[in-house]
């Protein structure tokens, strides 16, 4: 299980500054480059902490919980970012 902690503190921590700099960047061009290139790999991270979650054995409430803070804290990030620009 300490596992499946390490992974989504480790995968929390890449998306949070991969979005906020969605939110720092200036130009519009860049941003939308930078979230397609987000957006091309995220499979990839959830498809990881999925099978975490799976083979950990965590309760489907608990990886419910443990995707919804990943997914507003992806978010939060962007919001950070450009309040920081």
């Amino acid at each position: 299980m300490l596992e499946t902690y390490l992974t989504q503190m480790a995968l929390s921590i890449h998306s949070f500054f991969e979005c906020m700099s969605i939110g720092i960047e200036k130009t519009e061009g860049v941003a939308i480059t930078l979230a397609g290139a987000i957006i091309f790999h995220k499979w990839a991270e959830a498809l990881t902490l999925g099978f975490s979650y799976f083979f950990s054995g965590m309760s489907k409430q608990t990886a419910l919980k443990f995707a919804i803070f990943h997914a507003f804290l992806n978010a939060g990030a962007v919001l950070v970012g450009y309040q920081l620009s």
